[in-house]
């Protein structure tokens, strides 16, 4: 399954507005401890923000809701339009240490997978690409020197697979 959004993607760095992590708040971040702290948060990808791919046949999806925490774990949820839903969880591991950003995703829910890629927060909004490696169906995924719309392998085209998700 290629969904990985966050394939699978893709959040946002909330220390620049003033907020801090509490024990009880995991969607939040601290004074910027955190290595994934630009992409902790709530995401919506809804739209024309949509990538084609997760808008057209198979997925058909009408928004995707993504939720990166502090202690590494994601959640999504992709809706199609007679509101079926498709729920995707797991870890995350980001390297804010490039431009863009790496992201490796290990889903964990609802199937065992892994997915690579690249993501940017520019102020609320997030873009993201990333593509599912392991099981392996011959993806490529971008990466930091590709850079967005470089996702290579069965029928992907150039852009097909960036998603934006404006942050909630």
């Amino acid at each position: 399954m290629m969904f990985l959004i966050l394939a699978c993607l893709p959040d946002v760095v909330v220390s620049d507005s003033g907020e801090t992590a509490t024990d009880s708040d995991p969607n939040t971040t601290d004074s910027g401890a955190d290595p994934n702290e630009e992409l902790v948060g709530d995401w919506l990808s809804a739209g024309d923000d949509l990538s084609p791919l997760f808008a057209g046949a198979p997925f058909e999806y009408v928004s995707v809701d993504a939720h990166f925490r502090n202690d590494g774990s994601y959640t999504v949820t992709g809706v199609t339009a007679d509101d079926t839903t498709y729920d995707f969880a797991g870890t995350f591991v980001a390297d804010e240490t490039t431009s863009p950003a790496g992201i490796t995703l290990t889903q964990t829910a609802p199937s065992n997978a892994t997915a690579l890629g690249i993501y940017q927060v520019d102020d609320n909004t997030l873009t993201y690409e990333v593509v599912q490696v392991d099981p392996d169906y011959g993806f490529t995924p971008p990466t930091p020197e590709s850079g967005f719309g470089s996702t290579a392998g069965p029928n992907m085209t150039e852009g097909i697979n960036t998603q934006v998700y404006r942050r909630q």
